[in-house]
């Protein structure tokens, strides 16, 4: 880098003064001049020496001594406020070699122009600048007044948000299983709550059904008695904030009393502003919701009753009739459920906590695939025999929990419909063995009658297909073995 066109003046202006009272002149050498960041140590002392050898050019008055070491403070700055200007390019964005060469070197021209302006301020301000290092790395012990500090502060890096931990895969719906549960039994098992609450490729098509139904069916649908008022809010309380955190792509928080439904782009009013929050719950969700109460003056044998409900999709009853009635009331036309479930149920929801929730699944066949069947299904015309493809696999999933403030019973249901033909072999085979499970009364409460023959010879014309397939197969390797040498007899191979 050439020495600045500025401070050459200077030193020429130095040695024109000097050498009208002294035939001796003051110069530089050209490699001092040069390469300047190398040699600041060899042209620093040769300034310097200028006050050493004053008697060989002939400066013996004080002024000119002032004048000389003036020239040496100011050139030394001079050097000091360049290298200083070098170093901050480095702090700068990475950029092409020739242009940051151009950049560098006109920018420490400039400098240096600015600097013979006005050279006291930047004079000082240099001299209590620290040295890189220090000023890089400074010691784990130092301590730094900020409002003080002479050093160029860094740029703050903004905080990141943390990155919201991946949405688990959805919930999927266990196989069909050959035996339905014991007549003395519920079939509950304990319920994982990460899946409590469920969406899957369905939401869009039932949530457009389900909005339907509220609107169209309001009382058919969504009861709530006084007593279950307070509980409703609770119910929908645990409702956003499972789904807030189970489902961070679908839902979120656009206040503390609203909630933003990112598949529909709706927004729903939550908190204690929501006018109905049971119906903004049954909206939000795939499952139905059902609330259950004792009658506080009965103790605690009372039985529990259905005192709120957003039922939108019943099986074959209707909710305006249902709603305020017990759980034995609720449950008389299952066969045996008197006798031998009912105190029993009674006594297990009296005993249920939050943190025992259980789960359990239902089956019915249907001869529609309509979800709203608030009746039971009228016989089929003789003029429309029934065919494997007007049955569907009506399966309900089914929760219990217990809200830690009201102490209300919490009963969901989830309802998955799927096409008779729809079934793969092992379901199809899992079918028929339930379904010839039911016995008698069973029998009829399913109504087997009706659809039995269809679905059963359906079910067995599949499995058998595939048993044969199954046999194909092992003949067309036994063959295949028998062509290549190997005796399936006894496992040796033929020599």
């Amino acid at each position: 880098m050439s020495f600045p066109m500025g401070l050459e003046g200077l030193l020429s202006l130095s040695s024109n003064s000097s050498s009208s009272s002294s035939p001796s002149t003051l110069t530089l050498s050209s490699t001092s001049t040069s390469t300047l960041p190398s040699t600041l140590p060899t042209v620093y002392w040769q300034f310097k020496s200028l006050s050493s050898s004053s008697r060989n050019i002939n400066i013996y008055s004080e002024s000119n001594m002032l004048l000389v070491e003036s020239i040496i403070v100011l050139a030394t700055a001079c050097m000091l406020y360049i290298l200083s200007s070098r170093r901050k390019t480095h702090t700068h964005r990475v950029q092409s070699p020739n242009h940051q060469k151009t950049s560098s070197t006109s920018r420490s021209a400039t400098n240096t122009t600015k600097f013979l302006h006005n050279p006291l301020p930047n004079i000082s301000r240099l001299l209590s600048c620290t040295s890189p290092t220090s000023s890089a790395t400074p010691s784990p012990n130092s301590k730094t007044n900020p409002s003080t500090s002479t050093s160029t502060p860094s740029t703050p890096q903004k905080q990141s948000k943390p990155e919201p931990a991946p949405q688990k895969p959805p919930y999927i719906l266990p196989p069909l299983k050959p035996s339905s549960p014991h007549p003395t039994s519920m079939g509950l098992k304990r319920l994982d709550q990460s899946n409590w609450l469920t969406i899957d490729s369905f939401y869009q098509s039932e949530h457009t059904l389900r909005a339907s139904l509220l609107e169209t069916h309001g009382p058919c649908v969504l009861q709530v008695l006084k007593p279950a008022v307070s509980a409703t809010y609770e119910v929908l309380d645990m409702t956003v904030e499972f789904l807030l955190e189970r489902y961070p792509d679908y839902f979120e928080l656009v206040s503390s009393e609203k909630i933003l439904n990112k598949l529909t782009g709706e927004e729903h009013i939550i908190g204690s502003s929501c006018s109905n929050p049971l119906e903004t719950a049954a909206r939000l969700c795939m499952e139905d919701f059902n609330i259950l109460l004792q009658d506080p003056e009965e103790g605690e044998d009372a039985e529990w009753k259905l005192m709120a409900s957003a039922t939108l999709f019943p099986a074959g009853w209707k909710l305006q009739e249902r709603i305020g009635s017990s759980m034995a009331v609720l449950h008389a036309p299952v066969p045996g459920w008197k006798e031998k479930l009912g105190k029993s149920v009674n006594r297990y929801f009296t005993h249920l906590t939050p943190r025992t929730c259980m789960e359990r699944s239902n089956l019915f066949i249907q001869t529609t695939p309509i979800l709203f069947q608030d009746t039971p299904e009228p016989p089929r015309s003789p003029t429309h025999p029934l065919t494997a493809s007007d049955i569907y696999v009506r399966r309900e999933r089914q929760t219990f929990t217990r809200l830690p403030k009201s102490g209300a019973v919490l009963f969901t249901v989830r309802t998955y419909m799927e096409g008779l033909m729809e079934l793969g072999v092992k379901e199809a085979e899992s079918l028929a063995k339930q379904v010839r499970g039911w016995e008698g009364e069973m029998s009829r409460y399913k109504g087997v009658e009706r659809w039995g023959g269809v679905a059963l010879g359906w079910c067995d014309e599949v499995v058998e297909g595939e048993r044969e397939r199954e046999r194909e197969r092992e003949e067309m390797e036994r063959c295949a073995r028998r062509d290549s040498g190997v005796d399936l007899g006894n496992g040796d191979g033929e020599n």
